[in-house]
């Protein structure tokens, strides 16, 4: 009795072997489909990072302008608010002067409307006085 290595050892061997060869080329293609799939997920992510990137430089962009134009109309303001500017800019522009003698009106209470509670407002150029003066 002679064995032949080539011929198969063993009763079913054949068929094992042809049984596990659709078994390994599924494995196979199932590992081929998630090495596929983890490719394509991986790129899918590092577009997304990238997008994000780009998208953060755009907004870090936009708080350097805004942070310029934050500085200029700082600038603007505190040269607005300066007493000398609208001094000029009222006289220069609006073509407003200095008031004349008859336009100046001085009125003088006396203490007890100070102390009393009366209250002084005015109102279309009109002064009222609110109270009797002796604190009621």
């Amino acid at each position: 009795m002679t064995t032949d290595r080539t011929m198969h050892s063993y009763p079913g061997a054949a068929s094992r072997r042809r049984g596990m060869r659709p078994l390994s080329r599924m494995l196979m293609l199932v590992t081929l489909a998630m090495i596929v799939a983890g490719f394509f997920v991986s790129v899918n992510r590092m577009a997304g990072i990238a997008e994000q990137s780009r998208r953060l430089e755009e907004l870090r962009g936009a708080v350097r302008e805004l942070t310029v134009e934050q500085q200029y109309l700082e600038i603007t303001l505190a040269t607005r608010q300066n007493l000398d500017r609208v001094r000029d800019e009222a006289m220069g522009r609006l073509g407003m002067g200095y008031p004349t003698d008859e336009q100046i009106r001085v009125v003088s209470l006396p203490p007890e409307y100070y102390a009393g509670g009366a209250t002084v407002t005015a109102d279309n150029g009109f002064i009222e006085l609110a109270g009797d003066g002796q604190g009621t």
